[in-house]
């Protein structure tokens, strides 16, 4: 008898302890709640739930609450694995559902890895124990659509080049493809061209050498192409491939200086061009690009002699660029997913 009622003292004892457990734990918790929905205080409501028992970590609230305390406290990953223990119990709370998807969107931004799953990156033994994570593994330089501007230096070929030199403002964007193996390129070039080829301009136009000396010109220039990605690493990448477009090249020759056989038209050429570009990008910011830019056009048809028979000269519009450029993921009216262009 007297073996009975001890046994019964003991479950007595037992229970009475678990009923206390049970309203310390859902104390914790209330308190945890009113630091994050009233005192929005995120490490008051992360020391209220350390001290919820190894029991009642296993509540859905408890999942709840510290979810959201570390969302807080900005620890994506630690939210992230909270959250989704929390959905397993709830799975209908589409509110609680939406903040899970966000933080795993900007996850997956942060680290550039397509095919990460952040809950297996995660684990937890217990409340009492660290949290422990896989280290990160750094983003590649391109790893996400991007923009990038820039200035060129143009240096025209051949001896048909009617200026030699020239400026450029580059702007392009370039969209990774394949599983980021390449980017499909879109370039928009403003060209300011100088030091003019004083020989082809007499000899196309019978300019004087003072008129020919002066002359300048402007050029656009717009194409798409596609390169592959060689090198991509969190330091730096390279890529190289083809392109085709058009261009427009205007010559700043003074149309009183012309002689009555020749076209003012003959001054402005609408060409076909195409090549080869590299880019070597530096880190997230810096881009080193080489373009070869070959252009259909190669004679220019200048006016008419006086039997009405063409007059026309050699022309060679290709050059060779080198720029430097700062690169940028745009965003609002530029970027992905906002309005207008790219």
């Amino acid at each position: 008898m007297k073996r009975i009622i001890n046994c019964l003292s003991v479950i007595i004892l037992v229970c009475l302890a678990c009923n206390a457990g049970a309203q310390s734990d859902s104390l914790s918790l209330s308190l945890a709640r009113h630091a994050l929905d009233v005192d929005h205080n995120c490490e008051n409501a992360l020391n209220f739930l350390k001290t919820v028992s190894n029991q009642g970590t296993g509540d859905p609230q408890y999942n709840l609450l510290m979810g959201r305390t570390q969302d807080c406290k900005m620890n994506n990953e630690q939210a992230i694995f909270y959250y989704s223990k929390y959905l397993d119990a709830n799975p209908k709370n589409d509110s609680v559902r939406l903040r899970l998807a966000q933080l795993k969107d900007q996850d997956h931004r942060q680290t550039g890895n397509n095919s990460r799953d952040d809950d297996k990156h995660v684990s937890y033994h217990d409340k009492k124990q660290p949290y422990k994570a896989h280290k990160k593994k750094k983003a590649s330089v391109i790893d996400d659509y991007f923009s990038q501007v820039g200035l060129s230096y143009i240096a025209g070929l051949g001896s048909n080049a009617p200026l030699r030199q020239g400026i450029s403002l580059d702007v392009a964007s370039r969209f990774p493809i394949a599983k980021t193996k390449a980017t499909i390129d879109l370039e928009f070039r403003e060209q300011f061209l100088f030091a003019p080829n004083t020989t082809w301009m007499q000899n196309t136009y019978e300019l004087s050498p003072g008129d020919a000396a002066n002359v300048n010109g402007f050029g656009e220039t717009f194409d798409i192409g596609i390169s592959k990605i060689f090198v991509n690493d969190h330091k730096k990448a390279f890529t190289a491939g083809v392109f085709v477009g058009f261009s427009m090249i205007s010559l700043g020759v003074d149309p009183n200086s012309l002689a009555s056989q020749y076209n003012v038209s003959s001054l402005g050429v609408f060409d076909l061009t195409y090549g080869i570009r590299a880019n070597y990008h530096v880190g997230k910011s810096l881009v080193f690009s080489l373009k070869m830019n070959m252009n259909s056009v190669h004679t220019l048809t200048t006016g008419n002699d006086y039997n009405g028979n063409a007059i026309t000269a050699p022309v060679d519009l290709s050059y060779l660029s080198l720029g430097i450029a700062y690169k940028f993921v745009p965003r609002g009216f530029w970027g992905y997913g906002g309005w207008g262009w790219y």
